[in-house]
């Protein structure tokens, strides 16, 4: 299938057409259509819904979430873990505790670093 020279000047012209049409709706673009208020009294006339106590807001986030929390806590296998952790404690030998222990002073030292830094920054 070929195009003619005249089919392709046809779809530059058109091309052409559409673009100067793009261009000059683009141009004319209003950014806010005027509404005679009635955008502001359609918001006015909406009926404010009754104001949640903020202490039932909470209770009711807070209650179910610490009944569950209880019921988890009960149930959690606690001598168990403590068995294994004390376990693992005495497998260590010293200069692993001491690996430890620097590595927790050297986090504790940063955490309190990073608390101060707007006092330190000058």
């Amino acid at each position: 299938m070929q195009i003619t020279l005249s089919e392709q000047n046809s779809n530059v012209a058109h091309a052409d057409l559409f673009d100067r049409f793009l261009t000059a709706q683009l141009q004319n673009t209003q950014h806010y259509l005027d509404d005679d208020g009635f955008s502001a009294d359609v918001m006015s006339s909406i009926v404010k819904g009754p104001i949640v106590n903020v202490w039932l807001k909470w209770s009711l986030l807070l209650i179910p979430m610490l009944i569950i929390s209880a019921v988890v806590f009960h149930h959690f296998p606690w001598r168990q873990v403590l068995q294994e952790g004390y376990g693992l404690l005495l497998q260590l030998n010293m200069t692993t505790i001491l690996q430890l222990g620097i590595g927790c002073v050297l986090g504790v030292l940063c955490w309190i670093l990073w608390l101060c830094r707007t006092e330190l920054s000058v």
